[in-house]
Parts: structure tokens; sequence; C-alpha cells
């Protein structure tokens, strides 16, 4: 018996101390001191802050005896803020935005006055966190579709991120990708959802499989430098904060598609003189996505979900499909250009449940199936002669997390995050003798057809993940903790 209080003993101490931050980057906090007219200090004010991002509607603390407050975990959105004291008059504040990670310094000056009296100020957001060290962009949803390029190209969007494998959006997959910033490595790219990471155990653990739905964003945030201290490594850390649902139900709906039809394709005279007979023009890009949210029971349980459906397709400068994949020599078929492809589907669902006035619950389940068809197509091969990725059948993330904010000194959370990636190589196209078919290599043009071959081997690659937890006392399926602020 001693022995197992001895365990939960330290379990409990792990618990206590350690640090909550590695899972909750996406909450936001509204802090800030209550003065009279004269500078004095005012404890005991009540301060409410109301969203509709809130399940719950409103949050309230009391000011300490320094006249201080500070209202945690509040989810991305525009809030209300009202300072209230028997004896004073009432003062709102309006129009307040956070975004993920952002604490918003919201001071208040309440003069002697009727209970009944309201002051309401309106006036610009606060810009500058001066709580936090983090530097980071925030991208909004709408401000994403408003471009005209793809809506997962955030990276473009970041000044100083480099990504050298798409021009003017045209691949689509900018949210799956790594990208470095300020001479960085794209293997120290870590991906989060709500907070929580889930980045695969492939490429240096930078890897993802995942494409991020921006559908099912509330936003985007990208730390760029001064990360936490619970972070390994010092790349770029991109948060995807999801939409929550809300007391109304909303959906929404989008579309956008494009193909060769709209191209500019003509060769000019000399590069077909040197012997391009063909350009990397766009073949297709298309890309349809809704998404539907609202209350099961108001202020209560509120549901979202979200389906998006994507690809693109490019020529190949100069490259053609083989006539026979089975025959020794390479015989390219005109009337057929090679194309590097890519098919994509994405399913969500999340449910937010205010179980007590304290206490919230988070489930979320991403689903994704997607296709590199022709991985690494270049002209250097034929489409049988490079392999193709089918990330599935689906591949899915699980997440659940709790959160209860005591005290505006001490928020209490715990949450689990669960992977499975299965990234299975098959051939691009069908080979008459199977996947034990001899590839060749045409050494005077170092053009290979016929099959795949290098480090790339058929068959299936399996991930199974659990979120790392930060002490290993606790485990390898969840993490736990709890933040004391002074």
């Amino acid at each position: 018996m001693a022995r197992h209080a001895g365990v939960a003993l330290v379990v409990v101490t792990c618990l206590a101390c350690a640090p909550a931050r590695v899972w909750a980057q996406a909450a936001s906090a509204i802090a800030g001191v209550v003065k009279d007219t004269t500078g004095a200090v005012l404890p005991g004010v009540t301060v409410e802050a109301s969203s509709p991002a809130l399940i719950e509607r409103t949050r309230s603390v009391v000011s300490d005896p320094q006249g201080q407050y500070k209202i945690v975990d509040l989810r991305p959105g525009t809030y209300t803020v009202t300072f209230s004291i028997a004896g004073f008059s009432t003062v709102k504040r309006e129009g307040i935005e956070l975004s993920a990670a952002f604490t918003a310094t919201v001071n208040a000056e309440l003069r002697v006055g009727a209970l009944e009296e309201t002051i309401t100020v309106a006036g610009q957001s606060p810009m500058v966190d001066t709580q936090n060290v983090v530097q980071q962009k925030v991208i909004r949803r709408d401000f994403l579709e408003s471009l005209p390029n793809s809506r997962s190209n955030y990276a473009a969007l970041t000044p100083g991120a480099s990504r050298s494998n798409d021009v003017g959006g045209s691949s689509g997959n900018d949210a799956g990708a790594t990208f470095t910033i300020h001479g960085g490595k794209g293997s120290d790219t870590r991906r989060l959802i709500d907070g929580m990471r889930w980045n695969s155990m492939e490429v240096q653990n930078a890897g993802t499989g995942f494409y991020v739905d921006p559908t099912g964003a509330e936003e985007i945030s990208i730390q760029l430098g001064g990360n936490s201290a619970e972070y390994e490594l010092g790349g770029v850390q991109v948060n995807l904060v999801p939409k929550s649902g809300g007391n109304t139900f909303k959906g929404y709906l989008y579309g956008a598609y494009t193909n060769n039809s709209l191209n500019s394709t003509s060769l000019p005279a000399d590069l077909r003189g040197r012997g391009l007979p063909t350009i990397g023009a766009v073949d297709r890009i298309y890309d349809y996505s809704g998404s539907l949210g609202g209350p099961i029971r108001q202020d209560k349980l509120w549901f979202f979900s979200a389906q998006r459906w994507w690809g693109n397709s490019t020529f190949v400068p100069g490259d053609f499909y083989n006539a026979d994949t089975s025959a020794w020599i390479y015989v390219p078929d005109a009337a057929r250009p090679a194309v590097n492809d890519n098919i994509n589907r994405h399913h969500s669902a999340r449910f937010t449940w205010q179980a007590s006035p304290r206490n919230r619950l988070n489930l979320s389940w991403d689903l994704q199936q997607d296709c590199v068809c022709h991985s690494g197509l270049t002209g250097a091969a034929a489409p049988e002669g490079v392999h193709r990725w089918n990330f599935g059948p689906p591949n899915y993330i699980l997440q659940v997390t709790w959160s209860r904010p005591a005290t505006s000194r001490l928020l209490f959370e715990a949450g689990a995050t669960t992977l499975i990636f299965d990234y299975p190589t098959v051939p691009t196209e069908p080979l008459p003798l199977g996947t034990n078919q001899i590839s060749v290599l045409e050494q005077s043009t170092n053009f290979r057809y016929r099959s795949s071959a290098g480090t790339w081997r058929y068959g299936h690659k399996i991930t199974d993940q659990w979120l790392t937890p930060t002490s290993t006392l606790i485990g390898r399926l969840a993490k736990f903790g709890a933040k004391v602020e002074f």
C-alpha cells in the first residue's frame, strides 16, 4: 500500500510540475489591471469576457489585491470584456479580437457612479502581445479564401519562409509539407492540432502525410521564433485551431476548377527547335469543400464537420507514357503526355461539450485518403519508372482534450492524440509481370522505365503513433498537466 501511495505521489508531482504550454498552444487569454480615476488599483472587480466562440458564452474572474486579473483558456474569436463593482460605473470594452496563443492586454479605469450606469468603449483590439515572447503569424480562413491561389498555401504568405516545390499555388498541398525560415531545416517543422503534435515518425519525424483542411480551421498559427523551451527543435511550429460549431447552424460551400483549356500552352520556336515537344502546363486543378456546424444542445454540446475533395495534375515537359510497359525498349506514346498528379479527400468531425461551467471536453476525428500518383516524375523516367504513394486506406487522427480553468492562476488540461498513418508504395502503372518486373535505366540518357527502382520498395509502411508526453513517468498515451501563473 505504501509503495502504491509513493507511486501516486510521484505521478501527482509530475502532473503539477509538467509545463502545460506544450499542448495549450491554441488557448488565448485576456489580462490587465483595473484602477479608479485617481490611479489606485481596484481589487474585487468582476471581469467578464463574453463571446460566441465560448460554448458557455461568458467567462468571469475577480481582480486580485493588486487590481490584476487574467482570464485564461479562451478560444480565438471576438470578445466583449465587462468590468463591474458596486459603487462604480460599469465599463464595457468591445471588439477584442483574440488569435491563437495571444494574450490581449485590456486595462480599465472605473469612476464612481451609479451601478446601472454603463460606459461602452469601442476601440481597436490590442495588436501586440506584451506577455508572451513567441514570434508568430496568424492566418485566418477568410483571408486565405480571399487570395487567388491555393487556400492551403500559407508558406507563400509568410515573409522569409521558403518552400521550393510549389509555383502559383498549383500543388495545393502546402498544409502538409515542410518549409523553412531563417535558414532552418525543413525537418524541424512541427505540426499541431489545437496545440497537440501529430507529426508522423517518417522523414526525421517531420513528415505528416496529412494535409490540413482549411475548411475546418478557425485559423492557422505559424510560430516562427521564440518558441517555448518544451520544443526540442527551433523550426517552424504550425498550429491549426479547428472550428467548434456554435449556437446557430452555419454552413459553407466552396468550389474551384481549372483545366488545360484555360492555359497558354504555346511553345516558343527556339525551345521546340532544341527538342522540347511540350511544356509543363497545368492539366487540371480542382478543390471542392463544404462544412456544417451548430448546436446539438444550446450552450452545452456543439458539433462541426468539414469535407474536402481536391487534387491537381500538371504535364511533365517532354515526357510521355510508355507504349508497352513490358517491353525492353522504351517507345513513347505521343498521344499521352506524362503528368504529375495528386488526388486527396479529407473528412472531419468535432464535438465540444461543456460538461459543467468549468469543465470542457473536445473530441475530434480527421480521416484522410491521398494519392501521390506519380511521385518524383521529372522527365528523367517514364510514368512506370517512378512509384505511387497511396496514403491510406484511409489514415486518421483522433484527439480528445479536457480543460478546467480552476482559477485565474490555475489551469488544468489533459489530452491524447493518436495518428494511424499507412502509406503503401505501389506501381504507378499496371505491370504485366507484377512488382517483380525488372527496371531498366538507359545509361546514355539516364532515363528509367519499365518499373521503379532505387531505395523505394513496393509494399506497406505503417506508423501507429500516440502523442509522446513531456514526462516519461506518465506514459505514452496522453499528456496531463497543471499550469500555475503568478
